[in-house]
């Protein structure tokens, strides 16, 4: 301000002051830092981040089970470990059983795939010879039929692939484990120091918010087995009822798609009457048809009225969008961990941004109020006052007081 404008201010008038302590300065430098590293983070070790993503859901998952063992006595770690246990001989015992039906009929499906394939690209010709002369029904079906080639190409290469998908999701499961086993057991202990780093007065509710977070990603987990386990077991009993080909495979596929949100019934119920279809069973894939309509009213009305959305709380818009949007960011890993990631954000923005907006919002129409807002004003400037370090080292633009010029 040039000293003509200085002389035209009336003598009253108050002066622009902005005082930045040494904390906040270096509060915003923490925030930027870790930014910078959590989108160094995402960029190089995206794997990385999916895997500890995966780990913290399946140690909140089990987190109950661990507690209710360690309130009996149990070390924690032994816990987890004989949980883990009792899961890998549940997991044997089902391979056992199922592995060697499983193995052939993928085997007769791999044999049968070219014979499919050939189906397909019959009727997508008997369609082009339909349609005539139009040259963009043509095109779209040139495009059907190219399609239909990439996928079953892509699916035989798969198939040969298959050792090495099994070897990359057993080393998979394992990082996934381990980072499970540190996280229930080793958490506890770097939680009071995260909690410390918040202001005295904000402390409980970081420890509800974290309270919150942990319980919805663990009943998320809990609801997501519930509903594959009672979706499979129903749509596999389902297709050996009917009589359709390769049940196993299909109530498999059916349990598996249910890690997909509202698109993982339409994809499983879409193969099985595809499969059968081109089996030759037009009776059968309608009788399909019906049974898959059924069951996935069971799930909509009960399952994940009373198993999912009562505890995770996110609006079923949010929930297709969400996924939508992982399946474009991160493909099919992103549309399975959409759901979990949009009820954390779906947390932090009821619990943390929208008070923090209410409360700014309230202390400008406190400061617009006038004098009744000056003790609120006063208390606030001596909460900073003390936060302060000792000897000063605030950063200040302009004149603290008008007497200072």
């Amino acid at each position: 301000m040039d000293r003509s404008q200085a002389a035209s201010r009336p003598e009253g008038s108050p002066r622009l002051s902005i005082t930045i302590s040494v904390r906040t300065i270096w509060i915003v430098a923490g925030i930027v830092l870790l930014l910078i590293a959590l989108g160094i983070v995402l960029s190089k070790g995206l794997d990385v981040a999916i895997l500890l993503f995966l780990g913290i859901i399946i140690a909140e998952g089990i987190r109950p089970l661990v507690d209710w063992l360690h309130a009996r006595r149990l070390p924690r770690p032994l816990a987890v470990l004989l949980i883990y246990v009792a899961a890998i001989l549940l997991a044997a015992g089902l391979a056992w059983l199922l592995l060697q039906p499983l193995l052939n009929q993928i085997s007769g499906l791999a044999a049968n795939l070219p014979h499919f394939a050939s189906q397909i690209q019959s009727l997508v010709e008997r369609i082009q010879a339909r349609i005539g002369a139009n040259p963009q029904l043509q095109q779209a079906a040139g495009a059907a039929q190219g399609a239909v080639g990439g996928l079953v190409q892509g699916i035989l290469g798969s198939i040969v692939q298959i050792p090495f998908l099994l070897a990359q999701l057993l080393l998979d499961a394992v990082v996934v484990l381990v980072i499970a086993f540190f996280w229930l057991t080793g958490v506890e202990t770097l939680r009071p120091f995260f909690v410390g780093l918040f202001p005295p007065r904000r402390q409980p509710d970081v420890e509800d918010v974290l309270d919150e977070v942990q319980r919805k990603i663990g009943w998320y987990l809990r609801g997501v087995a519930i509903n594959s386990i009672v979706v499979g077991v129903l749509s596999g009993a389902a297709d050996w009822l009917i009589g359709a080909p390769y049940p196993l495979i299909l109530g498999v596929l059916a349990g598996a798609t249910e890690l997909i949100p509202y698109f993982g019934p339409w994809i499983s119920g879409g193969v099985a009457v595809l499969v059968t279809l081109l089996s030759g069973q037009v009776f059968t894939a309608l009788l399909i048809v019906v049974a898959y309509v059924l069951i996935q009213q069971i799930e909509g009305h009960v399952l994940i009225p009373y198993v999912m959305m009562r505890v995770v709380e996110v609006n079923p818009l949010i929930v297709v969008l969400s996924t939508l949007l992982g399946f474009m960011l991160l493909g099919l890993i992103g549309g399975i961990l959409a759901v979990p990631a949009a009820s954390i954000i779906h947390v932090l923005m009821v619990r943390v941004v929208a008070p923090g907006i209410r409360g700014r919002t309230h202390r400008e129409g406190e400061a617009a109020g006038g004098g009744a807002a000056e003790p609120a004003r006063e208390a606030a400037r001596a909460e900073r006052t003390a936060d302060r370090e000792p000897g000063g080292g605030d950063f200040v633009v302009g004149p603290r007081h008008p007497a200072a010029t």
